[in-house]
């Protein structure tokens, strides 16, 4: 599928933003305009209309990576030259053509 790199300050935000599935930041709590979880409260929100806010520490981190993942994935999919529909297979056979590339 792909790797994924992510910046070093992501660390330090998801950690934060597990504080509100703990209940420790309360839900209704917006952070305030350019704090970097801003950036994040609408999501952190979603999350936490799925899973509460009663979560432990260790639960509320595995939710806050998890979710990351389905973002991470849904960005890697979307990146894809090619996209898996007819008009995308055809495209990647035109390019494999183009490259002398022949059925063997």
């Amino acid at each position: 599928m792909g790797l994924f790199i992510l910046p070093g300050r992501l660390k330090t935000e998801l950690d934060e933003l597990s504080r509100y599935l703990t209940g420790e930041i309360p839900i209704g709590c917006e952070p305030e305009e350019g704090s970097p979880l801003a950036k994040h409260y609408a999501w952190v929100r979603e999350i936490a209309a799925r899973t509460g806010t009663d979560l432990t520490r260790r639960q509320a981190e595995k939710e806050i990576h998890n979710e990351l993942g389905v973002k991470c994935a849904r960005v890697l999919a979307d990146a894809g030259v090619y996209k898996q529909t007819a008009e995308g297979r055809e495209g990647f056979v035109r390019f494999l053509r183009s490259i002398g590339y022949e059925k063997a």
